[in-house]
């Protein structure tokens, strides 16, 4: 992958819940990815089009703006990073928003760290499940 290595690679993570963003961002540090972390969609949009981004990992229920609407902001905006959602809902309606963003994944909370570090190494290789 021209040279890349994990190290540079960057997963910025957004989630209103101080827990879970630490425990993502621990989970993405411990294998070898670097982390930007968010509490909400304003604070994401302040810091720039994440360009340098492997992916995001975006929570759908943040506050003044939910995570889908920030995705769908971001694309708006010419920012086509992609995006893995994680949701305490199993809402048909949410899934569907997801899919039709065109969203690398979607996880329940909680989440099974395995399984969304193996999404996220799909999306670094490009690989659509």
């Amino acid at each position: 992958m021209n040279g890349e290595t994990q190290e540079n690679l960057v997963v910025s993570i957004i989630d209103d819940d101080p827990s879970v963003l630490r425990g993502l961002e621990r989970l993405m540090k411990a294998h070898g990815y670097r982390a930007r972390c968010f509490t909400s969609a304003r604070e994401m949009l302040a810091s720039g089009l994440p360009d340098e981004d492997a992916c995001l990992l975006i929570d759908v229920a943040i506050p003044e703006m939910d995570g889908i609407q920030l995705y769908a902001e971001l694309r708006r905006r010419g920012c086509f990073t992609p995006a893995i959602f994680i949701t305490a809902l199993d809402d048909p309606t949410v899934r569907k928003s997801v899919n039709r963003l065109g969203a690398a994944g979607l996880f329940r909370k909680p989440v099974d760290g395995d399984e969304l570090l193996d999404a996220v190494k799909r999306v670094k290789l490009g690989v659509k499940r």
